[in-house]
Order: C-alpha cells, then sequence, then structure tokens
C-alpha cells in the first residue's frame, strides 16, 4: 500500500468516524452538545484560550443538527456545515472506491485540495465577516423537546 493510498484511508476514515459521532450527538437546549446523555462540556480549545470564536465555532453543532433534521440551525450554528458534511461524507466514499478502482489516491486529486481549501477559505471570510451573527437567536430546542 502507497503512502499516499494509507493517508486517503486515514483521512476517508477520520470523516466517517466524524460523520457517525456527529449522528450520535444531540444539541442540548442551553447550545452545549451531548453524547449518550452526557454533556461534552466546551469543545473549542481556541474560544477555550482566547474567549473568542475560531472561524470553525459551531461546526461540530451545525453538523449534529443537520443529522438530527434541523436545517435551519445547521446554518445558523455554522452556513458551511451542509458543504463540509458533503465533502467528509464524498471523500469517505472517494477513498473506499478509489482504492477497490485502483484509481489515483484522493488526496492527490486536485478536486480535493480545492475543496479542503474552499471551505477553509470560506469558513476564514464568514468569520472576518461576522457572518453568523445573523442567526444568533436561532432555535436551539430539540425536536423531541419541542413536541
Amino acid at each position: 500500500m502507497t503512502r499516499a493510498r494509507a493517508l486517503d484511508f486515514l483521512i476517508g476514515g477520520t470523516f466517517a468516524v466524524l460523520l457517525a459521532l456527529s449522528a450520535a450527538m444531540k444539541v442540548n437546549p442551553s447550545g452545549g452538545l451531548t453524547i449518550a446523555g452526557a454533556s461534552l462540556g466546551e469543545m473549542c480549545t481556541f474560544h477555550r484560550i482566547a474567549s473568542i470564536n475560531c472561524p470553525f465555532c459551531g461546526m461540530s453543532r451545525s453538523l449534529v443538527s443537520l443529522f438530527d433534521g434541523r436545517i435551519h440551525d445547521s446554518l445558523c450554528f455554522h452556513p458551511l456545515g451542509v458543504c463540509v458534511a458533503a465533502v467528509f461524507a464524498l471523500t469517505a466514499m472517494a477513498a473506499v472506491v478509489g482504492a477497490v478502482r485502483r484509481r489515483m489516491p484522493v488526496i492527490e486529486t486536485r478536486t480535493f485540495s480545492v475543496a479542503i481549501y474552499t471551505l477553509i477559505a470560506a469558513s476564514l471570510c464568514l468569520w472576518a465577516l461576522g457572518g453568523r451573527q445573523h442567526c444568533s437567536a436561532a432555535p436551539l430546542i430539540p425536536k423531541e423537546v419541542a413536541e
């Protein structure tokens, strides 16, 4: 197995695990994340140290809300959450398909690089422009509690 193929499996596997964890978590009414009823506390190290939101703050809650079917909340927590979920899923699938069909490793493709760098640049732009402030009053009540 080549180094690039091994990295493909590592990145694809990591993305798949992150998506699976996002599907297993819930956003509690205060905006924190829980898994199996246990609170995860403050997850962002940057926010804990600097007391300001980083470009990716809200991404975990965005993915969790997306898997819970709350698209509006997902977009409010981080507008790029849906795009990140798509890139993660496609990368994980492409790593497996590429290995089976013996194609070029995903990490060596221009498409992968463009997708990752575009998401990073878009997150930095949103952060610099304060693009998530209009959603500060997003409903945080899970569907089960609201019904």
